[in-house]
């Protein structure tokens, strides 16, 4: 089978896996709005920020490693990425476990504290993933992927919301997280070969390290950019408005990223297959980015016409306050996804860095009008700020591409 046949099926297959999730996803959101308030999303809210950042700030790039890698080294790596997985996942839980006081007071939000700790959980959890689940996209396995991945995603879906009926609390969020963490584990531990076994090779951790210093300051710089927004909110509007602006970035933002998820998740196996054809991966790629235009602009426009009749229809109209968000977090979630699809290509190339960089000026661009246009404008000053990072970073990024692409 040629490499666009299986494009086409790995594209069909992860459609199926997003509608899939991101339907129960899209369930459980309007569900749980008719069963908690914006404050308690905000409260929600306070934690998973808390997780991200963590996420972000001790993220190892060790599944990106093993899928760069040629394939007769992956069982090589497979035991020294487990052992750094669990470890990483043992000190996200003690940093999140023990800063939830703190951070629960810098967000005049008590609330928050026992969320905080209950999501400490989920990395400590998720740690023990066999890391043989990258094998699935690198063989282009995605059927089975679909499979793997639907099945957690439902039971977490299910549990938080027979939580939610039961305990009318923000806290079921965090249940269903940590039911969905159990699940991943337990299926690719059983189902899922090779399986990895506690034994530490020091120099393939020394490679791991080494080779992911790029992704974690890539990480670290994407947290800061696309979590920004909510930690000023939060702290200058409080966790009502924050919750509010939380609900107008999934709705908004969510239907464009996953394309643009799907389609980094298929593409950069194939542009690794084909990165010594430049003339092939040019074709490629801008058939991708052709095809995400085709589908992001038309959803961003039904999103900017019927903001207020989409909101009504879909949360209630105790949401109604964020309609103004929309049309600009719509615009925003366009220029990311365009953006989006050319991280699978450069870091197929392993220029990494490149990533890092783009961020590094979008974050500079939000940074320098966060706090103003929030003062000024509120929760629709945030999301002005949020669209001016992610395009003034885009010069750099068509340099770069034309850099990958053409130059010689």
């Amino acid at each position: 089978m040629g490499y666009f046949w299986k494009s086409f099926e790995g594209l069909s297959w992860m459609g199926v896996l997003r509608i899939g999730m991101r339907g129960l996803t899209f369930v459980r959101l309007f569900i749980l709005a008719r069963l908690l308030t914006p404050s308690q999303f905000g409260t929600y809210g306070v934690a998973t920020l808390v997780l991200s950042f963590v996420e972000a700030l001790t993220e190892t790039g060790v599944n990106l490693i093993l899928l760069q890698e040629d394939k007769s080294l992956f069982t090589k790596y497979l035991n020294s990425a487990w052992i750094v997985s669990i470890g990483r996942g043992i000190l996200m839980f003690l940093i999140i476990f023990g800063s939830a006081p703190f951070i629960g007071n810098f967000f005049n939000n008590p609330d928050s504290v026992l969320i905080i700790q209950l999501i400490a959980f989920v990395p400590l959890i998720k740690g023990f993933i066999n890391p043989s689940v990258v094998l699935l996209q690198r063989e282009l396995n995605f059927k089975k992927e679909v499979i793997i991945r639907t099945t957690v995603s439902w039971i977490g879906g299910i549990v938080a919301i027979v939580a939610a009926v039961v305990l009318k609390s923000p806290i079921s969020l965090a249940i269903g997280m940590i039911a969905e963490a159990i699940a991943e584990v337990i299926i690719t531990m059983v189902y899922l070969s090779p399986k990895p076994r506690f034994q530490i090779e020091k120099s393939y951790l020394g490679h791991i390290f080494h080779r992911g210093k790029w992704i974690t300051m890539a990480g670290f710089f994407n947290y800061l950019f696309h979590q920004l927004d909510d930690i000023v909110v939060g702290r200058r509007l409080g966790d009502s408005s924050l919750g509010e602006y939380q609900m107008a970035y999934r709705i908004a933002i969510l239907p464009i990223t996953e394309v643009t998820d799907v389609f980094n998740r298929v593409t950069f196996p194939v542009y690794l297959a084909i990165g010594g054809d430049k003339q092939r991966l040019r074709t490629a790629f801008w058939k991708v980015v052709g095809t995400m235009c085709a589908i992001s602009i038309p959803f961003a426009i039904l999103i900017s016409l019927f903001p207020q009749q989409l909101v009504t229809l879909f949360l209630g109209t105790q949401w109604l306050a964020i309609t103004p968000l929309l049309p600009l977090l719509a615009l925003f979630g366009v220029v990311r996804a365009i953006s989006g699809a050319s991280y699978s290509l450069f870091l197929s190339v392993k220029k990494q860095e490149y990533i890092s960089y783009f961020t590094l000026i979008s974050l500079a661009g939000l940074g320098a009008t966060i706090w103003p246009f929030v003062t000024w404008w509120g929760s629709y000053g945030a999301a002005l700020a949020a669209l001016l990072g992610a395009v003034i970073a885009l010069p750099y990024l068509f340099f770069r591409i034309w850099t990958v692409l053409y130059r010689r």
